[in-house]
């Protein structure tokens, strides 16, 4: 699902170093914070603080990532602990200059 939304709104997955989905084997639960985990395990030697974390759902995307020290976007809501919120998955080439 995420990978058809990044396709349909034409940002190349060539911006991310690496991309991990809810579907990706051995992940964990994003809510649980497993699946962060996860992500930064395949990032070593990356620590937390330069990643970013593009999410929707406070509690399970945002509150996760920010308690592991990744900096996190929220999208389609203004969610007061994200790092920055975008009205629009489209606004994030913007928001990230790239």
């Amino acid at each position: 699902l995420a990978r058809d939304k990044l396709h349909a709104i034409q940002i190349s997955p060539a911006h991310f170093h690496t991309r991990v989905f809810s579907a990706t084997l051995g992940a964990g639960s994003k809510s649980g914070g497993e699946a962060f985990q996860y992500t930064l395990a395949q990032l070593a030697p990356i620590n937390a603080e330069q990643c970013i974390y593009i999410g929707d759902r406070s509690k399970a995307d945002i509150l996760p990532a920010n308690k592991l020290g990744m900096q996190t976007i929220a999208v389609w809501s203004e969610i007061p602990e994200a790092t920055a919120s975008i009205e629009d998955i489209i606004d994030l080439e913007g928001l990230l200059g790239v």
